[in-house]
């Protein structure tokens, strides 16, 4: 059997086309909401039980990545996957620069032209997304997501199910949280290491102190 995709959105489709560049075979996507009976040539499934019992293999244990961009969402549905028996697949798009001693956890994704430098860690069913940058020995948490084009610059770090947005920066050595809210563009120049820091602007600023200061 081949690679089941676990969701059927924009990303889930540029995985689908990472994971066929680097030589796997997707066989189907799943999406709670199914956005049409096929995408790009693949058939969606509503469930994956569904998915499971239509390509079932009785000589391998089918894989699986999670491919939707909520962390939250991610995070239940690579859960849920393991109740079926699927392993985890981790991809990276050949495109992407991985150092031998980084390290990346099962089940996460490097898009296209991402690097990841020595020493670095991802955490599992994580997501650096298409140009980022995670510097050496940086650390990414489980089930966080780094967007296109972010910047981990050396020995930063993201906690578990954090969200870097789009072009934004930690210098070196700055440590956030988890579930925090890393805001596209932002420059984050001091450590925010509580739970839920919601940053935004250059320099950033948790939005939420900032409004109990005001």
């Amino acid at each position: 059997m081949g690679l089941i995709i676990i969701g059927a959105g924009g990303h889930g489709r540029v995985v689908a086309d990472a994971a066929r560049a680097a030589g796997l075979v997707p066989c189907a996507f799943v999406d709670r909401k199914p956005p049409a009976d096929t995408v790009d040539e693949l058939p969606v499934f509503a469930t994956l039980e569904e998915a499971c019992r239509e390509h079932a293999d009785a000589n391998a244990r089918s894989t699986f990545i999670a491919a939707i961009g909520d962390n939250e969402q991610r995070a239940e549905e690579y859960v849920h996957a393991f109740d079926f028996g699927l392993e985890p697949a981790t991809i990276m798009h050949p495109t992407a620069v991985v150092s031998e001693t980084a390290q990346v956890g099962v089940g996460a994704y490097l898009g296209a032209q991402a690097v990841v430098n020595p020493g670095a860690r991802i955490g599992e069913n994580a997501i650096i997304n298409t140009a980022a940058v995670i510097e050496h020995d940086c650390h990414v948490g489980a089930h966080a997501f780094v967007a296109p084009g972010a910047v981990l610059c050396g020995a930063a770090g993201i906690g578990d199910f954090s969200f870097v947005g789009a072009g934004a920066t930690l210098i070196p050595l700055v440590q956030v949280g988890a579930h925090a809210l890393v805001a596209a563009g932002a420059v984050v120049v001091r450590d925010y290491p509580e739970d839920g820091a919601r940053l935004f602007g250059v320099p950033a600023q948790n939005r939420d102190q900032a409004q109990e200061q005001a």
